[in-house]
């Protein structure tokens, strides 16, 4: 009898000590590390099921009906960016966005004015609204995949402004040593979609 306990315990213990949780696997979470220079979150291919879900429903509590949410151009700072659609050198692009996982119109071109380079959006972007959008440029060269990305040098320009129409982001002064620019949900950890530099 103390045998087949110890063994039923034993066998408890086995079941439910080494079994992780439904949930163990669980898609990060808007607490998740938003750094993409790290790859201790989970990498998101694509935003799943869950994943969107948990996106719209954080969109909709902060009541975010565009990317950035807080501290949104007002209409003047809008219009004086519009004035420098198409103003200023054009050394690079236009080349077009690539999806990755959102349908994503329009180009990027790079710009010198008044001796400072800018990365600039043409006046027919658009892309879908999500929970901080941001602009990063990566050296990868063709950003598909969060695991892809975790294995080379970033740098955030900015959160993206809207997701449509003209704007532009000041350049560092290595702009030229990253390869693409993603726009990419930094909570979750997704590539909306890429452009080439190159």
């Amino acid at each position: 009898m103390k045998a087949y306990l110890a063994f039923m315990v034993l066998a408890a213990a086995l079941v439910f000590g080494c079994t992780a949780p439904a949930n163990a696997t669980a898609t990060p979470t808007a607490t998740a590390s938003p750094a993409i220079q790290t790859s201790s979150a989970t990498p998101a291919v694509t935003a799943t099921v869950d994943v969107q879900a948990e996106m719209d429903a954080m969109m909709e509590e902060n009541g975010v009906g565009t990317s950035m949410g807080q501290g949104q151009m007002t209409a003047s700072q809008r219009e004086a960016m519009a004035e420098n659609a198409g103003s200023g050198n054009v050394l690079f692009g236009p080349n077009a966005f690539q999806r990755v996982q959102y349908d994503m119109q329009g180009s990027v071109s790079i710009t010198e004015r008044d001796g400072k380079k800018f990365l600039t959006f043409s006046e027919d972007f658009s892309t879908r609204a999500g929970p901080r959008l941001v602009v990063r440029l990566t050296k990868t060269s063709a950003p598909t995949s969060v695991s892809a990305l975790d294995s080379q040098e970033h740098v955030l320009l900015h959160d993206l402004i809207d997701v449509q129409g003209y704007q532009e982001y000041e350049l560092p002064a290595d702009y030229d040593q990253y390869d693409a620019v993603i726009v990419f949900c930094e909570p979750f950890r997704v590539i909306w979609g890429y452009a080439s530099l190159k």
